[in-house]
């Protein structure tokens, strides 16, 4: 390899080394734990004139420190346990050996198919890594998302069926078993693992903690501190669970504009970043000879290779700077 090239290589690795610590700390400071973070902060708790405010801000105090106790359990975990844990999320019956199985052969596979295309060695097991450590990752999250988005278009049906059941005196656990029989799966396969744990004797509150962990979405977050709470202090449970249910069909209407009023502005994204790809075909169609310097020479190769480690980085802050939580 010449100067130049190796110049290129390092430029790109460097590219790739500079956009993964860039995210690194856009997650730290804008992140979904950092967000949590700040929204635990500004949860009052501070002396109250009267008594109803004093119980209200008691409620919130408990409500603190049940999600810093969530928090604290999932940061103590090790990768392997958070491994072990997204697997369940996504709902796969896969081990985490078999997935780290799954990502050596996708880099081995991305490694193989680079090696064949005519690129460098260097670049080939950059290739290779990124593929191993990035492929079943995404496909993981994605997942994830699925199976969430999913659950949480189903669970203030769920609510509905415990609040009448409670109003018309039935037990909470009766609401809890109706669920799971009656709501389709995710909802209804966490409520009979929800139901199975109380009836094997577990206390309801490591019970909800248990479902919130399988599905971490802030609805049964929400859902399990509120059983909880209401189960230690008391108070009106239908109440609760439909004042419940009205703030999660606020917030899935706050998403649902959201998402309209940007989607306009992701459409332009995804046509734009598939422009590139989109001409290259069009050029090996229309004059291969064009096209074929970069992927028949040493420097169009690493030409192609620092384009496309620039393009995901761009794509992936991209993509971080326009999600939102709600």
């Amino acid at each position: 390899m010449t100067g130049a090239e190796t110049l290129l290589l390092a430029a790109a690795c460097a590219a790739l080394l500079l956009g993964a610590a860039g995210l690194q700390l856009w997650d730290r400071r804008y992140g979904a734990r950092a967000r949590l973070r700040r929204r635990l902060d500004r949860i009052g708790g501070g002396p109250a004139p009267d008594a109803g405010e004093a119980e209200a801000g008691r409620r919130r105090r408990e409500v603190k420190a049940r999600l810093k106790e969530m928090e604290r359990r999932r940061a103590d975990r090790s990768w392997r346990e958070r491994l072990a844990r997204a697997i369940v999320q996504a709902g796969w019956s896969l081990s985490v050996g078999g997935l780290l199985a799954a990502a050596a052969a996708a880099a081995f596979a991305a490694m193989a198919g680079l090696l064949a295309a005519g690129f460098p060695p260097p670049v080939a097991l950059c290739g290779g890594v990124a593929a191993g450590a990035g492929l079943p990752h995404l496909a993981l999250r994605a997942a994830i998302r699925r199976r969430q988005a999913k659950f949480t278009g189903h669970f203030v049906e769920a609510l509905d069926v415990i609040v009448r059941g409670v109003r018309s005196g039935l037990p909470v656990m009766e609401g809890l078993r109706t669920v799971g029989r009656e709501v389709p799966d995710p909802v209804g396969e966490e409520f009979r693992n929800l139901t199975e744990s109380l009836r094997l004797g577990m206390p309801l509150a490591e019970a909800l903690d248990r479902a919130a962990e399988r599905m971490p979405t802030a609805e049964l977050q929400f859902f399990a501190i509120a059983l909880t709470v209401q189960q230690q202090s008391g108070g009106n449970l239908a109440e609760i669970l439909a004042n419940l249910a009205g703030v999660l069909r606020g917030r899935r209407r706050l998403i649902d504009k959201i998402a309209a009023l940007s989607a306009e502005a992701k459409a332009s994204a995804a046509i734009i970043g598939s422009l590139p790809f989109v001409v290259a075909g069009a050029l090996a169609v229309l004059n291969p000879d064009y096209i074929a310097l970069l992927v028949q020479t040493d420097l169009g190769r690493l030409l192609a290779a620092a384009a496309g480690v620039s393009m995901a980085v761009g794509i992936l802050v991209m993509r971080a700077m326009i999600r939102f939580d709600i």
